[in-house]
This record gives structure tokens, C-alpha cells and sequence, in this order.
């Protein structure tokens, strides 16, 4: 054999040796070593740049992945549904059943149905105008209970003897028993008060008594009647028998 032959066969398996790398017992190639290493290199530097390690995220991350396509899964499958449920009704065919299963779908899906609006608090186009008009009487009507408030406020100060009116309280009491007119409002607040007040106004209105005289009308002792010759023997028997008639 030529020596010079034997020396390259001996060189190429050297190099086929030496191109073979174990790592935890398996054998690798160098670019397979090689990407291996530097997977472990951006592995340690992600977890020192997270503080946290893989170990613990892919599991994570496992069952994250297990869930979005859980949820992709069912969103075809009420897609689905309501496609068919929906084809159904179009075509006429159509059962409440049907329907129901639509409107579950959809409401899964995250649409709103008619039906839902109201309750959840949204005015469809066509409302729009027609709750705007409603919105703006409201307004109209509490500023003209204010108005009224302030007014019955100003005239009833308790400078007459009545209850003053406190804005805030009447309206409070008109609120929690339903009464739209705030004078009643008031009248049944104070009541046993306005009752007491009116009396006082009437008996004040009334004429003065007359006086009479100390000891009753004609009961003024007449004056002593000066005795005389004439008339002392009538004293006398007034005295002892009393006024004849």
C-alpha cells in the first residue's frame, strides 16, 4: 500500500472522530454541538435577563398554548352552530329550539343581541332621538321643582311663625314618598306645626272681651244713705226684718 495513501485514510478518520461530540451521553456533530451550545447560551441569558428559570415558563407556557387552542376549538364550533341555527331560520325551517341555540351561540361569541340591549344599558339608533327628547323633559321638569323649591324657600323664612322651609329637606321627603308637589310636601312635614300656627292666626283675629266691672254687673254697692228724722225708723226695720216688697 502507498504510504502516502495510508497516511490520508488515517488523516480522514481522525477528522470523522474528531467530528463527533457526546454530550449527556449522546452523540452529536459539531453544528449540532455547536447549536445546542448556543441555545444554552441564550437560555442562561433569558433567565438572567428575566430572573426566572425556563423551567418553571415552559410548562406555562405549555398550558397556555393548551388553552388558546381549547378556546379556538370551541370558537369554531359556536361559529358552526350559529351558521347552521341561523341558515335554518333564513330558510324557514327554523325552530325555537333553533333560535335558542343562535342566540347562545352569539351571546358565547360575544355579540349583543337585540334583546340584550336595553338591559344592558345601550339605545339603539333608532331610540336615540326619542330618549334624547325624554332626557331633555327630565331636565326641563327637575329645574322647574327647583325653581319652586327656591321660591317656597324665600317666602316661607319662619319669620311668620310657620316652619321654615329647607330646600333640601322638603325634597328629600317629596323623594322618598313620591310626591311631585312640594307645598304638600311640606304641610305633611310639619303638620301638627301649620295646625297650631293657623289657630294662633284665627284666636289673634278674634275681638277683645269686654271688661266688666269688679264684683259682676250690678253688683256695685250704692252709696250709705245719711240718717235722718224721716227715714230713721225705715233703717231700723230694714235693718231688723229686711226690705219689704
Amino acid at each position: 500500500m502507498d504510504p502516502a495513501q495510508t497516511g490520508v485514510e488515517e488523516k480522514g478518520q481522525q477528522e470523522a472522530v474528531q467530528e463527533k461530540v457526546v454530550i449527556n451521553g449522546q452523540e452529536y456533530d459539531v453544528s449540532q454541538a455547536s447549536e445546542l451550545i448556543g441555545l444554552g447560551q441564550k437560555t442562561r441569558e433569558y433567565e438572567q435577563k428575566w430572573n426566572t428559570s425556563l423551567d418553571k415558563v415552559w410548562p406555562e407556557y405549555g398550558r397556555t398554548t393548551q388553552t388558546l387552542k381549547s378556546i379556538q376549538e370551541e370558537n369554531a364550533r359556536l361559529k358552526s352552530q350559529l351558521q347552521n341555527s341561523q341558515s335554518r331560520i333564513e330558510a324557514g325551517v327554523g325552530t325555537q329550539e333553533d333560535v335558542a341555540k343562535a342566540q347562545e351561540a352569539a351571546r358565547k361569541l360575544g355579540l349583543v343581541l337585540n334583546e340584550d340591549l336595553s338591559t344592558q344599558g345601550y339605545i339603539k339608533k333608532s331610540d336615540l332621538e326619542a330618549y334624547l327628547e325624554s332626557r331633555e323633559k327630565e331636565k326641563e321638569a327637575v329645574n322647574q321643582v327647583l325653581q319652586t323649591a327656591d321660591k317656597l324657600e324665600k317666602e316661607i323664612d319662619g319669620s311668620d311663625g310657620r316652619p321654615r322651609f329647607v330646600k333640601k329637606h322638603v325634597l328629600a321627603y317629596a323623594s322618598a314618598y313620591g310626591i311631585s308637589d312640594l307645598q304638600q310636601a311640606y304641610n305633611e312635614m310639619h303638620d301638627e306645626a301649620i295646625k297650631s300656627w293657623q289657630a294662633s292666626k284665627i284666636e289673634s283675629k278674634k275681638p277683645s272681651a269686654l271688661k266688666t266691672l269688679k264684683g259682676g254687673v250690678g253688683s256695685k254697692a250704692p252709696a250709705p244713705v245719711a240718717l235722718n228724722d224721716n227715714n230713721v225708723n225705715d233703717a231700723l226695720k230694714e235693718a231688723l226684718w229686711g226690705t219689704k216688697e
